[in-house]
């Protein structure tokens, strides 16, 4: 039975791709938060 084969695969790949997404997401989050601190930091220094 191939056709079952395939569906678990794509369903796998359906699930670690939305692991990978959410981290990515995280990580975006994450290093804007760094930003908008850097650039704080910046502006404090210049006052």
């Amino acid at each position: 039975m191939p056709g079952k084969r395939q569906q678990l695969r794509i369903k796998k790949t359906t699930e670690e791709d939305a692991k990978y997404r959410k981290k990515k997401e995280k990580e975006d989050q994450t290093q804007t938060i760094e930003e908008e601190r850097s650039t704080t930091s910046e502006y404090l220094n210049y006052m």
